[in-house]
This record gives C-alpha cells, sequence and structure tokens, in this order.
C-alpha cells in the first residue's frame, strides 16, 4: 500500500490498519477473481498468513450451507425494548433476528408504534402480551434451516393468529419455511444496491438493495402462497403473498438503508394491514 500523501495525512493506510487489527490485501488481480467466481459460483475464502500455503487444508473448511451462522445472531436483548412509540399508529413487533435499524425507521415513519422482540427462545408470550396488529420478520445472515425448529413453530402460531406478517429478506425465507416451502443455496448470491425486480402485481420494475446467499424454491410454494416479485437478473423469488393469512415478504431490504427507495410501499402495504387488524 501506498504512503499517504495527502497534507493532513497522519499516518498512512497500512499503518492504521496494523494498529486497528483491520485485515488487508493488496495487488490481487480482482478482475480474475470476479471471472473465476462467475464461472465457478460463489466460494469459500479466507485471508491467512503464512509461509507455507501447504499447511492450511483449504477443503477442511466448511460450506456456509453447513455453518450454523443465523441462530447466534438473533439479539441478546434480555428484554422488550420500544423503539419509538406512538400513540397514534399500529402496534408492530420486529422479530429480531440481526435487523437493520432502516426497517424500525421505516416503520416509525409510517406512525408504527414499534417493539422489538429477541427471535430466541419464546417470543410468542412476549409478543401476545403487546397485542400488536402487525409482526415484522427482520433480515439476518446465514442459511435460514440453521434457525431452530423451535422459532419456525413460534412463527406457526403467530401465523394462524391471523395477525398481519411482514417478512423481510431471512424473514421472507422463514416464513416460506412455516407455509412448508424449502430454500436453496445461490450459486450466484445477489449482494448490491442495484438490482432489478418485477412487481407481478403492478407489471412495474423497481430497483432494490439485496444481500443474500439462499433463495425460496418456487417448485417447492405451497398452492396458498403467490408470487408477487422475481429478480429480472435470474428469474428467483423475490416477493410473495399468502391467499389464506395477511401476510407477505420480499428477498430484498425495502427500507433502502443504503440503497433505493422504490419499494418504501411495502411498509405501506403491510401498515395498512395492521391498521385494518383488530384484537
Amino acid at each position: 500500500m501506498s504512503d499517504a500523501s495527502h497534507v493532513s495525512s497522519l499516518t498512512d493506510l497500512n499503518s492504521w490498519m496494523k494498529a486497528n487489527g483491520v485485515s488487508g490485501i493488496s495487488g490481487v488481480d480482482t478482475r480474475a477473481l470476479t471471472v473465476h467466481l462467475r464461472e465457478h459460483g460463489s466460494q469459500n475464502g479466507i485471508i491467512h498468513c503464512f509461509d507455507d500455503p501447504n499447511l492450511l487444508n483449504l477443503q477442511e473448511l466448511k460450506s456456509i450451507a453447513m455453518a450454523p451462522i443465523a441462530p447466534p445472531v438473533a439479539t441478546e436483548l434480555p428484554h422488550l425494548k420500544s423503539y419509538q412509540v406512538s400513540q397514534t399508529g399500529p402496534r408492530v413487533c420486529v422479530i429480531d433476528m440481526g435487523a437493520k435499524r432502516g426497517i424500525m425507521q421505516a416503520l416509525s415513519a409510517l406512525g408504527c408504534a414499534v417493539h422489538v422482540v429477541a427471535g430466541r427462545d419464546d417470543f410468542v408470550t412476549q409478543i401476545m402480551d403487546l397485542h400488536p396488529q402487525g409482526i415484522v420478520l427482520s433480515n439476518g445472515p446465514g442459511d435460514p434451516h440453521d434457525v431452530p425448529t423451535d422459532i419456525i413453530e413460534q412463527l406457526r402460531v403467530l401465523l394462524r393468529r391471523g395477525i398481519p406478517i411482514l417478512g423481510i429478506c431471512l424473514g421472507h425465507q422463514l416464513l416460506a419455511i412455516t407455509i412448508g416451502a424449502k430454500t436453496v443455496k445461490m450459486r450466484h448470491g445477489h449482494r448490491g444496491s442495484n438490482h432489478p425486480v418485477y412487481n407481478i402485481m403492478t407489471r412495474t420494475v423497481e430497483v432494490t438493495s439485496q444481500n443474500h446467499g439462499f433463495a425460496v424454491d418456487a417448485q417447492t410454494l405451497p398452492e396458498n402462497a403467490e408470487v408477487t416479485h422475481r429478480s429480472l437478473f435470474d428469474g428467483t423469488i423475490e416477493g410473495m403473498r399468502l391467499l389464506d393469512y395477511p401476510a407477505l415478504s420480499v428477498q430484498y431490504h425495502p427500507e433502502g438503508h443504503p440503497g433505493p427507495h422504490d419499494s418504501h410501499y411495502i411498509f405501506k402495504d403491510f401498515v395498512n394491514l395492521a391498521k385494518a387488524h383488530e384484537w
């Protein structure tokens, strides 16, 4: 890495990274790496310092499809957390599987009384005590099949209560699993803030922000689910709604933090469902 060149610089990037324990690489042919991933699909990678690369057995590295990533990411909040309480809007519970703050901000901006509940243990009891008018299944990392079965069973309980549900990213995948569908690891994951998605209901195209390596298997989707959005890159499912419950979900990030705001209407549609729900 080159030395600092700006007149106000106090140190160079390499020294700063070493001082702060930040890993970095340089001198990599990124074009060749891009071509390799395009031709061979997503792969495991590692940044490591060693004199003899033969001492590291790369074959022993686990595939992300087998690594239990998602469950530990569920927030360790020991109690219910109120994000921003509104006296006039519908009560909405966000089940936190690693939620982005932009989701709570988008709901609050629409006047919702937002409460965040940890996506672990017995969250159904906490949620029912609040008498919510809507429930959001948040985003999160990893393979959705690594989420414990007791979490899926609790989601089934909430779904059968008839409370409006919105699933986002991982939440979209978990909603699909809850109704009996399966998910698959993608050959090329969707990463970036410029992914075009076709809205089947309105026949319009939306530019979306995405960050996922798994997708709902369209062949396993039951008849009570209707696909509402598809990727214009590879045709994978990007959104769905249930025909027998007030539930909808999207694979991308409609909050767009960061990213485009073409899909903010998803929150408005959900809030309208929540307003119509009465206990």
